[in-house]
């Protein structure tokens, strides 16, 4: 027996007047009547609001919030989360829209593939991703935690979740970026999605203004955002990599190690090190005359060639 779905769309947006009429209409356009559309304007500078408010007018499903300061895509998200009254939340990025009757699509899919708290859609570019992926390369699969602790599974996906877990699983929103670190707890929560292959979203990729360009290791701000990350992966699923991904934790605790020396944070060095007994070659001598900044000029080096 079918049931009835609806959809809560979430969008932060920031500084999107050229785009942001493009992921509207795409909501707007699918003609499907089980949806409210959620846009977070997190402290917009440019005309984005005003397009925004205009918009909303016209169209009821459309719920413009504000926020007066940036506060990152987190944030916004978490502000928008707690104000979803639909049964599945879909995030959609401002620079990103929909295909047509992705909605009915979905819809179609959940009802083939019912009992999931989460739903795994692909997007335009990810294909040849997908296909050369053991696990991804069919119409449709089950995942499980594990796959994805094992890092058998990456990649981006839509996202469509249950409300009731997503609101359970809030942001970080000291991390204006790596939303990884919630979907992993989401992952583990829920044990196993549904992963289908079927293109319901287009993303614009490489804009000079990208969020994702933040992960880019190019300032002190940026590596202590990675490291943060780390501890907090660390922290929550030490014993989840210890039982299915051992190399993982080690790489992960490695990074760490290296990025406290890299913001001369040397009391978290050691106290890392000492707790998984690894260490970092040199490391007497970088903590005793204080040369963690030489690393963090290596890796800044690095990272701007990297991205040239």
């Amino acid at each position: 027996m079918k049931t009835e779905i609806n959809f809560s769309i979430v969008t932060p947006v920031y500084n999107r007047e050229d785009c942001i009429l493009r992921c509207l209409n795409s909501i707007t356009n699918q003609n499907f009547q089980n949806v409210e559309h959620l846009i977070v304007n997190d402290g917009s500078t440019d005309g984005t609001l005003d397009i925004l408010e205009t918009y909303s007018k016209s169209h009821p499903h459309v719920t413009i919030l504000n926020l007066k300061k940036n506060r990152g895509v987190n944030a916004a998200r978490n502000f928008a989360i707690k104000q979803c009254k639909n049964s599945y939340v879909i995030f959609l990025d401002s620079d990103d829209y929909m295909s047509n009757q992705a909605l009915n699509i979905i819809t179609e899919k959940i009802n083939l593939y019912p009992g999931y708290l989460h739903y795994l859609f692909t997007t335009d570019d990810m294909t040849v991703h997908y296909n050369s992926n053991l696990l991804l390369n069919c119409e449709s699969k089950e995942i499980k935690f594990a796959n994805w602790i094992k890092g058998e599974i990456a990649g981006d996906f839509l996202h469509v979740m249950s409300r009731e877990m997503i609101q359970q699983f809030l942001f970080n929103e000291n991390l204006r970026i790596y939303e990884a670190l919630n979907f992993m707890k989401m992952y583990r929560y829920s044990n196993k999605q549904r992963f289908v292959k079927t293109i319901v979203v287009h993303l614009e990729r490489n804009r000079h203004d990208s969020v994702t360009k933040e992960a880019t290791l190019i300032n002190s701000n940026a590596i202590q955002s990675q490291c943060e990350y780390l501890k907090q992966m660390i922290d929550l699923f030490e014993d989840d990599y210890k039982k299915y991904n051992i190399s993982g934790l080690y790489s992960m605790i490695n990074r760490c190690l290296i990025f406290n020396l890299a913001l001369s944070d040397y009391n978290s060095y050691k106290y890392l090190s000492k707790r998984f007994k690894k260490r970092v070659i040199f490391d007497k001598i970088i903590c005793k005359l204080k040369l963690g900044y030489l690393i963090k000029l290596l890796i800044v080096a690095y990272s701007r060639i990297k991205n040239l």
